[in-house]
């Protein structure tokens, strides 16, 4: 009996196979929505966004307003500033500084 057997490699045969990417890249905010950003942990907040232990508040200001003009968000200076100052309130408490 002649039992063909496809896809199987012969010995000493490299077998080439196409990388599938599956985890999303944190910094192509495009994909997030706002409605993403909001139902979000803290944590998850400042990843999005980008921030760091070593952002004041005026850099997570310039990453947030970045990030949701990315997204699609419009959001006045008030609100924007007011995020900051507790994105960087939970990094502070997150790490102790």
């Amino acid at each position: 009996m002649n039992t063909a057997y496809h896809n199987v490699p012969e010995i000493g045969e490299l077998i080439y196979e196409k990388e599938v990417v599956v985890e999303t890249n944190v910094k192509d905010n495009s994909f997030y929505s706002y409605a993403d950003y909001h139902v979000s942990t803290d944590e998850k907040k400042v990843r999005m966004v980008g921030g760091n232990g070593n952002d004041d508040v005026l850099a997570v200001y310039e990453k947030l307003n970045s990030f949701f003009k990315q997204i699609g968000h419009e959001a006045d200076f008030d609100r924007l500033y007011e995020e900051s100052k507790r994105l960087v309130d939970v990094v502070k408490k997150c790490c102790g500084r």
